[in-house]
């Protein structure tokens, strides 16, 4: 919300810029040093220029409650009273005011009852401030116009309006003072609301540093799991290609392996056919020798018949021989003797 210092500034037709109207109450009315007509020339180190606008006064004397802002102002000398300095017929002078939120803007943080007096203090300031610068107008009319004393009647009259207002102010002010010391936690809990405001914003940017900072290591560390993943993923990839040429080195082993167990099959079973050969063999060299040792003693039988025959034969056959023999030598014998 932003504050001002309850001064209303007028433009005149030379580019200058003069106090129209002080706020009573207000940070100006409390430095009772400022004067109506003195003319503006600094804001802080802001120069009023030919090209100076209002909206460029209000921007720079508005702003954070309770900040101060620097104005310079000149006046005639004449007004001067008893204020020091002095160049000339004119003289200057800075003031520091401190910026405050005026009841209208308060008004909203008051209660509906404190809202209505605000309201009627309102009302009879803006009354005050009009017949304030219809008296100017006034004034001015009346040093310019031949008629001024028919304008007295008419200014006597504003004076007397202004003076009532001004009783109808102070029995206000009164109501506002009430109001405003009742109002006092309100501000009081602005105040805090603002320290919170403040201390939330300076939390804030400190969540926001360690988020900035979060951020940064995130990303720090995003890189190395990147880096990271790609490093795993190169590796895996490596894994699955040393892991293909085994699964293929497998396959070649494993085909070796079965033709081999096909091969080792095939000759257990020529074995076992061999076995089985070598059985039906010995069973029938089994078999073949028990034909011969059955031949051998039928043989055996033949051969003892047979020596027996021949010895029957031989035996005849001697007996043959030496019968002959004896034939033979009878024959002779009887050839001999004859």
């Amino acid at each position: 919300m932003q504050a001002g210092i309850g001064i209303y500034f007028k433009h005149r037709g030379n580019g200058n810029y003069f106090v129209a109207d002080i706020l009573p109450g207000s940070s100006a009315a409390q430095a009772s040093l400022i004067r109506i007509n003195d003319e503006l020339l600094q804001i802080d180190d802001y120069t009023i220029s030919p090209n100076t606008t209002l909206e460029d006064i209000r921007t720079r004397i508005l702003g954070n409650p309770d900040t101060t802002v620097r104005l310079v102002f000149r006046r005639q000398d004449q007004e001067r009273n008893d204020y020091e300095g002095g160049n000339g017929d004119l003289y200057f002078y800075n003031v520091e005011l401190v910026r405050k939120l005026d009841r209208k803007q308060m008004g909203d943080e008051m209660d509906p009852q404190d809202s209505e007096v605000a309201a009627r203090v309102r009302m009879y300031e803006e009354e005050i401030i009009r017949l304030r610068r219809e008296l100017l107008i006034l004034q001015q009319k009346t040093e310019e116009n031949p008629r001024s004393k028919a304008l007295e009647a008419e200014l006597k009259s504003k004076v007397e309006d202004m003076r009532r207002y001004e009783q109808m102010l102070l029995q206000s002010q009164e109501h506002t003072r009430i109001a405003e010391e009742e109002g006092k936690d309100v501000l009081d809990k602005l105040t805090r609301l603002q320290q919170d405001n403040e201390r939330l914003q300076a939390r804030e940017k400190e969540r926001g540093r360690a988020l900035e900072e979060l951020q940064q290591k995130n990303s720090s560390q995003m890189s190395i799991l990147t880096s990271s993943r790609l490093q795993l993923e190169q590796a895996v990839a490596n894994e699955r290609q040393k892991r293909a040429s085994l699964e293929k080195d497998l396959g070649f082993i494993y085909q070796e392996i079965q033709r081999r167990q096909a091969e080792l099959s095939k000759r257990r079973e020529s074995k076992a056919r061999l076995l089985d050969d070598l059985r039906r063999g010995h069973q029938s060299l089994q078999e073949v020798h028990k034909v011969q040792e059955d031949q051998v003693a039928s043989l055996a039988e033949v051969m003892s018949s047979l020596d027996k025959i021949n010895l029957a034969i031989t035996t005849k056959i001697d007996s043959f021989i030496n019968s002959s023999s004896v034939r033979r030598y009878e024959v002779s014998s009887r050839e001999a003797y004859t």
